[in-house]
């Protein structure tokens, strides 16, 4: 798994989930646009070609602990994260990250 560091601070990204798109016209500016959104925000994505094949795009989106703990924090919601606990299940699952 290709670990990604936030560019302002060196922390590393945690990258929740991924979302896949279909190349071509109508994919590719949903998805410019989704990207445009999240990087507005400060969200971060990697994009790149699906394994399963040309047709289609996936792109992971993730924040950094800190941006997480903040979240938590303004939200009065209690966040955890246990990232051995999230290998073993996506290994589990069968998921490559």
């Amino acid at each position: 798994m290709q670990v990604l560091y936030d560019p302002d601070g060196d922390e590393k990204i945690i990258f929740f989930f991924g979302l896949v798109t279909q190349k071509g016209e109508d994919g590719d500016l949903k998805l410019a646009k989704m990207c445009a959104a999240m990087e507005s925000a400060g969200v971060h994505h990697h994009t790149y070609d699906a394994k399963s094949g040309a047709a289609y795009r996936m792109t992971r989106i993730g924040v950094t602990q800190s941006r997480l703990e903040r979240f938590a924090h303004a939200t009065n919601y209690v966040s955890g994260f246990d990232e051995a606990a999230v290998a073993a299940a996506c290994v589990a699952a069968n998921i490559v990250l």
